[in-house]
């Protein structure tokens, strides 16, 4: 009687569980976190904007933003396929769209996930193809109206820059120029220029133009340089499309405008530095700090320009500005304490030194061994070349033992002699 009770209540408890409806378990969650990282300037992003969206349901998202190591942490992330990317300013400085990264969670745990820009070198090649060399890089950007800023069409941009050329008996400058054409969307790319160095560039279109800027190409190679083209009160002077002229002494056609330019200089210590000189590079005024170190330019032209900012005992400071016809400009500049410096040189061989030259160049330099010429070479060697070790401190030649030919033998530091081994030309003889 008690067995039959106890299997139909297992039949019964049996039922209960098949008609219990099923409970699944919790989908895994786990954290998402990684840096965003600038690979162009070396440099984690701070502030950048971190977004996951469920790849099924763009709905489903969550942001965060980096701290000032370029860290970013998503708590409780639940499995699935999610995509991620970021945003930062950097981006629109750089002109790069933002990446999408795919990551799949299925367990629980931490998943590393690192977000970065592409690499200078990749935008060089991307920019300008794979045959560039490494040293040489891009800068490419884009021509726009000063006011309104709209896209100009076929204005030019040109770049310059200094390159010793090593010559025969001599080493001496040259300029080295490049140019472009800014297309339908005002956008232009310069391929070619040399990195790590800083380079002077321009822009015109007709009888208007920017001003005269530096552009560091950083040793990346990647680097974007904007132009703002003012139009000016046309000039009796001015009615050709051929660029101010500029020499290494900044000699330029003056042209001013109505654009305003108006700020304060400070010392590195933050005082204000009176007596300081101010002027927009081209518009052929300038002005000087008052005692609290305020200045105004007033009649500069519209467009990029440079500003340039000098005082005595301390080092000028030269900054790109981008002036409207209409309104003011205010900037804020320090100047340090002047150093001595030296410009950026890049020299460029006529053709690259042998390695195995530099190496009996830099053995010479260092005093120890005898070293002959060619004309020595040729006076001693009558007939075979050992003929002119004979004689040199150390070297012994000899008649080769039941062989044809000679065997040079040197002095060591003990005393004792040594069959030498002969090298010539890379080739050793035995």
């Amino acid at each position: 009687m008690r067995h039959g009770a106890t299997a139909a209540t297992m039949r019964l408890l049996s039922l209960v569980a098949a008609a219990a409806p099923l409970y699944a378990q919790a989908p895994p969650v786990a954290q998402v976190r990684g840096t965003v990282f600038d690979s162009v300037a070396m440099a984690p992003l701070r502030g950048a904007l971190v977004r996951i969206v469920r790849a099924d349901d763009p709905s489903m998202g969550r942001s965060t933003t980096t701290d000032s190591l370029g860290a970013y942490v998503h708590d409780s992330v639940p499995a699935g396929v999610w995509l991620a990317s970021f945003l930062h300013p950097s981006l629109d400085s750089l002109r790069l769209e933002p990446g999408i990264v795919r990551v799949e969670i299925s367990e629980a745990g931490v998943v590393t996930l690192p977000l970065t820009t592409p690499s200078g070198q990749a935008l060089v090649v991307q920019a300008c193809g794979p045959a560039g060399a490494e040293e040489t890089g891009v800068i490419t950007g884009s021509i726009r109206n000063a006011d309104d800023e709209t896209p100009i069409a076929g204005a030019v941009v040109e770049v310059e820059w200094p390159e010793w050329v090593l010559t025969k008996r001599k080493l001496v400058t040259e300029q080295s120029r490049q140019r472009a054409v800014s297309d339908a969307t005002g956008s232009y790319r310069i391929c070619g220029v040399p990195s790590a160095s800083t380079l002077r560039a321009r822009s015109w279109v007709l009888a208007d133009s920017a001003g005269v800027v530096e552009v560091v190409v950083p040793a990346s190679g990647y680097t974007v340089q904007d132009f703002d083209i003012g139009v000016a009160p046309t000039p009796a002077s001015a009615t050709t499309g051929t660029p101010p002229t500029v020499s290494n002494s900044e000699t330029f056609v003056v042209r001013r405008g109505t654009a305003v330019v108006r700020g304060r200089i400070t010392t590195a210590a933050g005082a204000p530095l009176p007596d300081a000189i101010v002027r927009v590079i081209g518009s052929g005024t300038e002005d000087r700090t008052s005692a609290t170190g305020d200045f105004r330019v007033a009649d500069a032209l519209a467009g990029t320009q440079t500003i340039e900012a000098r005082a005595i005992g301390y080092s000028p400071v030269r900054q790109a500005v981008r002036l409207r016809s209409s309104g003011e400009l205010e900037v804020r500049l320090t100047l340090a304490p002047r150093n001595v410096e030296l410009d950026t040189v890049r020299v460029v061989a006529g053709r690259e030194i042998p390695w195995d030259v530099r190496g009996i160049e830099r053995r010479w330099r260092t005093g120890m061994g005898k070293f002959m010429d060619g004309k020595t070479i040729a006076d001693r060697a009558t007939m075979y070349a050992t003929d002119a070790l004979r004689g040199m401190p150390g070297v012994f030649v000899r008649m080769a033992n039941q062989q044809f030919g000679n065997q040079i033998y040197m002095r060591s530091n003990t005393g004792t002699e040594c069959l030498a081994q002969v090298w010539i030309d890379g080739m050793q003889f035995r």
